[in-house]
């Protein structure tokens, strides 16, 4: 479900897409939401995590 007009940052994911980019599981990624540590977007039932949040995320760990 790609869009080709929707830029790349942008683009949201799923909590087991960002588990996998992450390299841990879907409830550790759901911990770093609950904790404030990734801002993540609830749609209905339904959770997503813009990529360029994960990107900040990441290179935050990488100052610490």
């Amino acid at each position: 479900m790609l869009r080709d007009d929707v830029p790349q940052e942008d683009r949201m994911l799923t909590l087991n897409e960002v588990a996998t980019w992450l390299n841990t599981s879907r409830r550790t990624v759901e911990r770093y939401i609950k904790k404030g540590w990734i801002t993540a977007v609830k749609y209905d039932h339904l959770v997503r995590v813009k990529r360029s949040e994960v990107e900040r995320f990441l290179k935050e760990r990488e100052q610490r």
